[in-house]
């Protein structure tokens, strides 16, 4: 299956739609919000139906949205309001050539590097959000935790995935489908060749997508403290790894 079938047999516009998933769009609100200022132009690569554009369009912020997938693209412009500052558009998370240099201060690069399976278009990615980032503007990326999905896959997804899951028996490494998977230590790899400097980086989900059935039974109140233990331990070392979606938030090596 390529990745034009798997999109356009589900529905992303759900993604977020139960508590546990929510786990993953407040924490990355969370750290957009920690860096992102007034007057500020964001540029979301790889938008999908538009979560995080949507949000920051409602606040006032210009924003550009791309995405590889037109029905993403035009489900995105249906649901933008009158006045919103946005901009959807269709583009190749390798190829922004229709943005100059430096034109954003934030850069959100949330689903590309799920789908790139070469080292090297992961690479021109990256390259690519660094160009369109200011000097001293933040990129924020999410990858695909090989470990965690792993163990995902067997005990929230198929209980025989042990046995009978695509992946090396040796290294535990998952094989790749439509989704591209790394460990911690090859996405720190990636990030450094290509002449990122760590701000810092959390679990985006932690236990929310291993645990869901459990998160979505929780009360209101309980939900809350789940989401505030969350975020006070995503970003500790011992903790990273214990999450399907990563977050690493960078500036240029070099910039302010």
């Amino acid at each position: 299956m390529d990745l034009t079938q798997f999109y356009q047999q589900i529905n992303e516009d759900e993604r977020f739609q139960t508590p546990a998933t929510q786990v993953e769009f407040q924490t990355t609100l969370h750290f957009i919000n920690q860096y992102v200022k007034a007057d500020d132009r964001i540029l979301d690569i790889g938008c999908g139906y538009g979560a995080y554009s949507l949000e920051y369009a409602k606040r006032g912020y210009a924003v550009e949205a791309v995405d590889l997938m037109t029905h993403h693209i035009d489900g995105l412009k249906q649901k933008a309001k009158p006045g919103m500052r946005i901009r959807a558009r269709e583009a190749d998370a390798r190829d922004l050539s229709m943005y100059e240099d430096e034109s954003f201060d934030i850069v959100l690069c949330l689903g590309p590097l799920y789908h790139l399976h070469e080292m090297h278009d992961k690479a021109a990615c990256i390259e690519e959000a660094k160009r369109v980032c200011k000097a001293d503007g933040v990129m924020i990326f999410a990858f695909l935790s090989n470990d965690m999905c792993m163990i995902t896959e067997q005990f929230a997804n198929n209980p025989h995935h042990f046995s009978n899951g695509e992946y090396d028996r040796t290294t535990f490494h998952l094989t790749d489908n439509v989704f591209s998977f790394m460990t911690i230590d090859e996405a720190h790899v990636l990030m450094k060749q290509c002449g990122l400097k760590k701000i810092t980086e959390a679990g985006a989900d932690g236990l929310s997508e291993l645990l869901r059935d459990k998160v979505n039974n929780l009360s209101e109140s309980d939900y809350q403290t789940w989401l505030n233990f969350h975020l006070h331990i995503c970003e500790k070392p011992e903790m990273l790894g214990i999450s399907n979606h990563v977050l690493f938030i960078a500036k240029k090596a070099g910039g302010r």
